[in-house]
């Protein structure tokens, strides 16, 4: 028996090796920087270096289309690979990624990254302005720019802002609204899960409130409303809801531990990882480029400028936190609120309406973001909106067919030179 699982076990890592070869006889990528003000108000200041990823196809030159991804959660040479591949493995299409500040290795010299206010829309906005500046005199054909999530709204505002960066722009499940607090999440969550499972999740939830702040009570529920952001979201865990469903009948002191479990084996603890980086009170700089704590990063930003913090629809809740409590979590992890933090949402509508630069947007009917992004039946007029009714979110990532019917679509706007 042991002998065939080792065999098995050969074989798989030959056929992983072969795929990897063959993969690398595809393209080639390489890792560059450009050195960035830490604020562009003040050019001569001081710096940061931003990393950037590029993967040339061996059919692409320099003056092939350039797909511009605004990395946000993910930037390694394998997610560079994914990218290529679930847009269909264009032979003459150059892919390159930035980091976002703040994330990765992007990441200013200062030794306390506990509260970091270089980070803001419009600095990353003119990061990536000043990268396409630089990178054009080395890749000089038509530039498309792309992002997922929270990259999808920078994409729409860096086209508003710097329209002649660009050809077109694509924006997966990007949000248009971005409220300090909203109960859209919880909305759908509850329509998604019907109504026992939710009250079930949301009893589990209820058993460990209250709960101060940062105590193992807390994190266990943080690390709960996690998992139902994961399955709620993502199309490749939505086979696991089932599963959920039934566990979800066990008492609270077997059902956790199972929970955490399942998030090691499916999800390589990303639910719990998630937890451990928002806990954290300060950070210092060799722990932010460890890539360990990007989630924190995110809890700057929705403290500081983004918000979409879930609160409850209504009566018994997964999101069980209000108002107050986000105020009190956001400033014992980074000190007093900006004035208007809370009352200036960031919002992209006007943008939309007034966009020079074509649009290719992406939307899923089961993605529970969707209500703030654009409507299913939005048309856009310069542009196109793919909606996938049965799509979670940014479905392009789930469906090559999809990301080639995208890809087509952009490069009718960002045609080879």
């Amino acid at each position: 028996m042991k002998v065939g699982i080792y065999l098995l076990g050969i074989l798989i890592a030959l056929s992983l090796g072969l795929y990897l070869f063959r993969s690398s006889e595809d393209f080639t990528i390489t890792h560059t920087s450009v050195l960035q003000p830490v604020d562009h108000g003040n050019p001569e200041g001081a710096k940061f270096s931003q990393n950037i990823d590029i993967l040339i196809p061996k059919g692409a030159g320099p003056h092939s289309p350039v797909f511009f991804h605004l990395a946000i959660e993910d930037t390694t040479d394998r997610f560079m690979a994914r990218l290529f591949r679930e847009y269909g493995r264009p032979d003459n299409v150059i892919f390159i990624q930035a980091e976002h500040r703040g994330l990765g290795q992007s990441v200013t010299d200062d030794g306390d990254q506990s509260t970091p206010s270089y980070i803001k829309i419009s600095q990353a906005l003119a990061d990536y302005h000043r990268v396409i500046g630089e990178l054009k005199k080395t890749y000089d054909g038509p530039w498309m720019v792309a992002g997922y999530r929270y990259g999808g709204s920078l994409a729409i505002n860096l086209a508003a802002h710097y329209p002649d960066d660009m050809k077109v722009i694509l924006s997966s499940s990007g949000l248009i609204e971005w409220p300090f607090v909203m109960d859209a999440y919880d909305k759908k969550v509850r329509e998604k899960f019907g109504e026992d499972f939710y009250v079930r999740l949301a009893t589990h939830i209820n058993n460990l409130s209250p709960a101060p702040l940062y105590s193992p009570h807390w994190q266990e529920r943080e690390f709960l409303i996690a998992i139902v952001y994961g399955i709620s979201e993502q199309a490749r865990f939505a086979s696991l809801i089932p599963y959920f469903k039934l566990l979800s009948y066990l008492p609270s002191g077997i059902f956790f531990p199972i929970l955490h479990a399942m998030d090691f084996f499916f999800a390589k603890s990303q639910a719990w990882h998630f937890v451990e980086a928002i806990s954290k009170k300060t950070l210092s700089r060799s722990e932010a480029v460890s890539g360990q704590y990007g989630w924190r990063v995110g809890k700057y930003q929705q403290c500081t400028e983004l918000g979409v913090f879930a609160e409850a629809s209504a009566g018994l809740s997964i999101f069980s936190k209000r108002l107050q409590d986000f105020v009190t979590e956001c400033r014992s992890l980074f000190g007093p609120l900006s004035p208007g933090a809370i009352g200036n949402q960031w919002s992209l509508t006007t943008m939309v309406k007034n966009l020079k630069v074509p649009m290719m947007y992406v939307s899923g009917g089961q993605d529970p973001w969707g209500a703030l992004g654009l409507p299913p039946d939005y048309k856009v007029s310069n542009g196109k909106h793919f909606h996938i009714p049965e799509g979670f979110n940014c479905p392009d990532e789930d469906d090559v067919g999809l990301g080639r019917e995208i890809l087509n679509e952009m490069l009718k706007y960002a045609k080879p030179l």
